[in-house]
């Protein structure tokens, strides 16, 4: 499940649903926000308990500079292509964005190939296999 949205001030009912999706057998990917911080932005943040939280890279493979970070709190975190990515626009148009949200649906779409590779894996094993296999060598801060 694809979350791009961020910056709500911590929500019971926003948490109850990230968990009950999780318990679900979905995998939520949530935006950690533009926002130069050094960690995600809510609900994000709590990538450490489900989910993963996404950053944003350009094309060269450097942090979006408005990006928040992983943090330095052990987190689920991983970062994909955030930066003029072209997307549909209302009344059949198209334009180019930046940010998490325009990261995150590749997130979601990579945790989707990865479960159809095996429908047996749980969230937390798909969210494993995301955060263990992505390449940060490559990554300019």
């Amino acid at each position: 499940m694809n979350y791009s949205a961020g910056g709500w001030f911590p929500s019971r009912e926003i948490d109850d649903a990230i968990k009950y999706a999780t318990d679900k057998g979905i995998v939520v990917v949530m935006s950690a926000g533009n926002d130069y911080s050094s960690q995600p932005d809510y609900p994000a943040r709590n990538a450490d308990r489900f989910g993963i939280a996404v950053g944003g890279i350009d094309r060269n493979n450097r942090m979006y500079e408005f990006s928040n970070r992983a943090g330095s709190r052990p987190l689920d975190y991983v970062v994909a292509p955030g930066v003029d990515i072209f997307s549909t626009t209302p009344y059949n148009t198209y334009e180019t964005y930046s940010g998490t949200s325009m990261a995150t649906p590749h997130v979601a779409a990579v945790a989707a190939l990865v479960w159809s590779a095996n429908p047996a894996l749980t969230p937390a094993q798909v969210e494993y296999i995301l955060t263990t296999t992505g390449n940060s060598n490559k990554i300019i801060a």
